[in-house]
């Protein structure tokens, strides 16, 4: 059906921590009425996604014997995720979510975006009683809220060094019982509008992510609504390092490259991401595979 029309990127619509806290009165927003310009938002961009396609494979192989030999195919699950994006003008209203497999596809929900005075909430179609709210000063993200039953439970504020347009950090709130439950602070260093380090220390672990990036413009640019380079970065990423050390000083290092091909405009086409693990005697590989189609300008 729509896998037959092309598509995609990653969807990465983070599932922030549930708990409950302080009440806070949903603000009234309205869907077009109030439409922010780019200049207030930045959520306008030239790159309009109007199709996207993930085809996502996850491949499990296990070795025949106790010695570590000869890999025999074990179990492969496909699945295929379609959105469709609809605009107004430049601005973003909806995307339909479809999940299933290839050529079965069925709606499973919409994320709907609304506006007004420098703000965007961001809800899902199944869960009404959910939403996120991004705050905006000029071209400046200031803070990203979670509520659930009109209740915050997630929240995370921006902090810029002097005059520049990206941040230097963001102070993490989960609430819960009433209050702030535990609170976590983010280091970013941004070049040219991207986050090319995110990084952390809690309770003795740290972890961090390095990226490189391409000249190709981030789609989902304030639409993620989370605290990723693809919610705050303003190009694709080309590489991703991840470098986690636990409690005890354990490390665990793990490498991603983005493999990209791109149209005559210099737009993402498609997209290749090649990743794997090792358990006991199973090798696990996960392949994903993104098509993209933009709307003109």
């Amino acid at each position: 059906m729509l896998r037959k029309m092309l598509c995609a990127v990653i969807i990465v619509m983070a599932a922030f921590l549930v708990c409950a806290c302080g009440k806070d009165d949903e603000p009234s927003l309205p869907v077009s009425d109030s439409v922010p310009s780019s200049s207030e938002t930045s959520n306008a961009t030239k790159a309009r996604l109007h199709l996207e396609t993930h085809t996502y494979h996850d491949i499990t192989l296990k070795y025949a014997n106790m010695q570590l030999e000869d890999l025999v195919s074990a179990d492969t699950a496909v699945e295929v995720t379609t959105n469709l994006w609809n605009w107004q003008s430049d601005t973003l209203v909806s995307i339909e979510h479809f999940v299933g497999t290839e050529g079965s596809e069925s709606l499973s929900y919409s994320t709907n975006f609304e506006y007004a005075d420098g703000k965007v909430r961001i809800r899902r179609s199944d869960r009404p009683s959910q939403y996120t709210l991004m705050t905006f000063d000029s071209t400046r993200i200031i803070s990203i809220e979670t509520y659930i039953d009109g209740q915050r439970n997630w929240a995370c504020d921006f902090h810029y060094d002097a005059a520049q347009d990206s941040p230097s950090s963001a102070i993490v709130n989960n609430y819960a019982n009433g209050g702030v439950q535990n609170t976590t602070e983010y280091h970013f260093q941004f070049v040219n509008g991207d986050m090319v380090s995110l990084s952390y220390t809690s309770n003795g672990s740290s972890f961090k992510k390095n990226y490189t990036y391409g000249t190709a413009p981030n789609p989902y640019r304030f639409t993620d609504a989370t605290l990723t380079y693809l919610n705050l970065s303003s190009h694709v990423a080309l590489t991703e390092d991840y470098m986690y050390t636990d409690t005890y000083d354990m490390e665990n290092v793990e490498h991603k490259d983005f493999r990209y091909t791109y149209t005559s405009e210099g737009r993402p086409l498609t997209l290749d991401i090649r990743t794997g693990s090792v358990v006991g005697k199973y090798v696990n590989e996960y392949l994903h595979h993104y098509d993209y189609v933009f709307l003109s300008d």
